[in-house]
């Protein structure tokens, strides 16, 4: 055991300085006291830190697995954005990270994705009428070495609380950066008589929203934008949503697209007026 070691260690001291011999031998007996001291005081320095580094790993396993995250809400902050948040008793900082999963409900792979924050939430855009799946816990270290338990929380909001639209589906074309936009929509039944519609876009920052100048009408109602040109070229993702004009307190229809990679896989040769379709599950509908 350590407690015997250490008292062998001191014995074995002892006995070297009261057999001290004189002249050179001495010089060598001192010198094997002095190295035997280092020795042990480094042995015994290890042995401080190695239990100090355990107190600390396990304090802190405590402390993650301890404090998982609770209440996780969403709010909407912009067109198409929404902040997650949640609760938790952590302060977190160096390697302690929220770890933040979330997939679509009518996702065909239920493929996750990850965010690693240090706050209690996170600003994202989402298309949230097609439900999210959303959890959260509280990890340690690069390869997640400790871990808390995961809190879920299942968002699937009824459609009445979305502008009264289904099934938008846009067309981008224009030479290689698919300048140009057809957008459509459908109305559903449920909409009022005097639903009118309104379409925006933006690209990444929040606060610079842009709004749709020619519509297709059909009984009063817009039910399309055409050939809308888009304000910068080199559009790599947009979120287009369509609003409720005279129901203020219904959420906008939202959806994530990106023309510019599905054009510029289109784009051969010299045949660079593309049309692509972008359906609602997001595939490539069509080409010319």
């Amino acid at each position: 055991s350590v407690p015997s070691q250490l008292r062998l260690r001191y014995r074995t001291l002892l006995h070297l300085y009261r057999r001290r011999p004189p002249g050179l031998c001495w010089k060598f007996y001192c010198i094997h006291f002095v190295n035997m001291a280092r020795t042990s005081l480094l042995f015994l320095a290890a042995l401080w830190t190695s239990m100090v580094n355990a107190d600390v790993s396990n304090s802190l396993e405590e402390t993650i697995k301890g404090n998982p995250p609770t209440n996780i809400s969403i709010s909407h902050t912009s067109l198409g954005e929404y902040t997650l948040s949640w609760e938790g008793n952590c302060t977190c900082k160096g390697k302690i990270d929220w770890q933040l999963d979330f997939t679509y409900l009518d996702s065909k792979d239920n493929k996750m994705e990850t965010y690693f924050v240090q706050e209690n939430q996170k600003a994202l855009d989402f298309e949230l009428h097609r439900g999210l799946l959303v959890r959260v816990r509280l990890t340690y270290g690069a390869n997640l070495e400790i871990t808390s338990n995961w809190t879920e929380r299942t968002f699937d909001l009824s459609g009445n609380l979305f502008a009264s639209v289904d099934n938008l589906t846009c067309i981008f074309y224009g030479g290689r950066t698919c300048t140009y936009m057809n957008c459509s929509w459908d109305v559903t039944e449920n909409a009022s008589e005097d639903a009118q519609f309104l379409l925006s876009y933006r690209e990444q920052n929040p606060t610079e929203v842009y709004n749709c100048t020619d519509y297709l009408v059909d009984g009063g109602r817009n039910i399309g934008c055409v050939n809308h040109k888009m304000r910068n070229d080199d559009t790599i993702e947009i979120i287009i949503c369509i609003s409720e004009v005279n129901k203020k307190d219904k959420l906008p229809y939202c959806r994530i697209m990106n023309p510019y990679s599905f054009c510029k896989a289109f784009c051969m040769g010299f045949f660079w007026w593309i049309i692509i379709e972008i359906s609602v599950d997001g595939k490539v509908a069509g080409s010319v």
